[in-house]
C-alpha cells in the first residue's frame, strides 16, 4: 500500500514539475524581447507582453482537461478537432480584446488612434495576415503540447495496465503450473507409503509425519511466487528422507546441499520434481544403483544437480514423468525467460539434469 502511495505522490510530483517548467518558459519568453526602456520598470506597456500569455494556460487546459479526455480518448475525432478550431476562434478574438484593454490603460499611447486595435471596435477583422499567422501557430502549438503531454500519460498509464495485465496472467499460469504439479507430487508420495506399510509399518508412520511436513509447507509456505533457498532446501531433505525409507542398501544415495539462509530466493517445489523422478526412475531393486542431489551457489547462480542410474528395465510412467519435466520448462520460461540453464544429459547408464538460475534477493516477478 505504501509503494502504491508513494509511486502515485511521485507520478503527481512529476506532472506538476512539467508543467511548471511549460509555464515558467512561456512567462520567461518575453524578457528577450524587452527593450532597455521596458527593462526598468513596470508599465502598461511592458506589461502587454505578459498579459496576452494568460490565454495559453486557459487554451492548454481546456484541451487538456475537456477536449482530449472527452472527445479525442473517446474517439470523437471530428468533434475534437472542431472544438480546437473553435478554442483557437476563441483565442484569437480573446486577444483581440486584451490587447484593446491594454491600449486602453495605456497612459503613454500616442495621441492618434492605432490601425489595430480600435478603440471602437476590438475584434481581429484589421489584423495582418502576418500576425493572424502568428497567433494561430501559437495556440496551435500549445494546443499541440497539450495534447502531446496528455496523451503520453495515456499511453503510460496503459502501459502500466498492460503490465499488471500480464502480471496476473504469469502469476495465473503459475498457480495453475503449480497446481498440476503438487497432486501428482502427494499421489506419487502416498504410493510409497502405501508399499512401505507392509514392509516398515513403524517408518511407515515416520514417513506419514514427514509427509504432513511436507504438506504443511506446500499449504502454508510455498503459496507465493518466491520463497527462501534455505526453506526450499530443507523442505527437498525433508522429501529426501521420506524416499530414502522404502529403497535398499543397494542404492547409493549422496545428497549435497548447502547451508545457506533465506536471503537467497527461489521460486517454491522446483526442485523436487528433479528429485522425485531420480527416486522414481534410478532405483532398481535387482541391480546397484545410484542416486545424487546436489546443490550450490556459483558464479550469482544456484545450480542445482540431480544424476541417477537407468536400470537395465525401469518400471517408469513415461506420460506421468513427462507432465512434471513439463511444468518445471514451462515455469522456467515464465519466471526466467532466456536467463535459466536447463540441460538433460541421458545416456545408457545415467540420467543426468542440471538447471542454473540467476540468484535473487528480493521479489521482482
Amino acid at each position: 500500500m505504501h509503494k502504491l502511495d508513494a509511486k502515485e505522490g511521485y507520478k503527481r510530483n512529476t506532472e506538476l514539475l512539467i508543467h511548471l517548467a511549460i509555464w515558467l518558459v512561456v512567462f520567461s519568453a518575453p524578457l528577450i524581447f524587452l527593450s532597455s526602456s521596458e527593462m526598468g520598470g513596470l508599465s502598461i506597456r511592458s506589461a502587454r507582453r505578459w498579459i496576452p500569455l494568460f490565454l495559453y494556460p486557459v487554451l492548454f487546459y481546456v484541451n487538456y482537461l475537456v477536449l482530449v479526455p472527452k472527445l479525442l480518448f473517446k474517439k470523437r475525432h471530428y468533434a475534437y478537432m472542431a472544438g480546437v478550431f473553435l478554442l483557437v476562434v476563441l483565442g484569437i478574438w480573446g486577444e483581440a480584446i486584451l490587447a484593446h484593454v491594454i491600449w486602453l490603460l495605456d497612459d503613454t499611447k500616442p495621441m492618434r488612434e492605432p490601425r489595430w486595435p480600435r478603440p471602437d471596435f476590438p475584434f481581429p477583422v484589421q489584423l495582418r495576415v502576418e500576425r493572424l499567422v502568428r497567433q494561430v501557430l501559437a495556440f496551435v502549438t500549445m494546443i499541440g503540447l497539450s495534447t502531446a503531454i496528455r496523451v503520453t500519460y495515456r499511453w503510460f498509464a496503459d502501459e502500466k495496465a498492460r503490465e499488471e495485465l500480464e502480471q496476473q496472467r504469469l502469476h495465473s499460469e503459475l498457480s495453475l503450473l503449480k497446481n498440476q504439479l503438487n497432486p501428482h507430487f502427494f499421489f506419487n508420495t502416498l504410493n510409497n507409503i502405501y508399499a512401505l506399510i507392509a514392509v516398515r509399518p513403524d517408518d511407515a508412520q515416520k514417513a506419514v509425519h514427514k509427509l504432513s511436513k511436507l504438506m504443511r509447507y506446500q499449504l502454508y509456505e510455498a503459496d507465493t511466487v518466491l520463497v527462501g533457498l534455505k526453506d526450499e532446501l530443507q523442505f527437498l531433505q525433508t522429501y529426501i528422507d521420506l524416499m530414502s525409507l522404502r529403497i535398499t542398501k543397494d542404492v547409493e544415495l549422496v545428497v549435497s546441499l548447502p547451508s545457506v539462509g533465506n536471503q537467497v530466493k527461489i521460486p517454491p517445489l522446483l526442485f523436487v520434481t528433479l528429485v522425485e523422478n531420480s527416486f522414481k526412475h534410478g532405483v532398481s531393486y535387482t541391480e546397484e544403483s545410484y542416486i545424487r542431489v546436489d546443490c550450490d551457489i556459483k558464479g550469482g547462480k544456484v545450480v542445482f544437480e540431480t544424476a541417477n542410474s537407468k536400470p537395465q528395465k525401469p518400471q517408469e510412467n513415461k506420460e506421468a514423468s513427462g507432465i512434471g519435466m513439463q511444468n518445471i520448462q514451462k515455469r522456467l520460461n515464465l519466471l526466467y525467460p532466456n536467463n535459466y540453464t536447463f540441460d538433460v544429459i541421458e545416456t545408457d547408464k545415467s540420467y543426468i539434469v542440471r538447471l542454473e538460475i540467476p540468484v535473487q534477493t528480493e521479489h521482482r516477478f
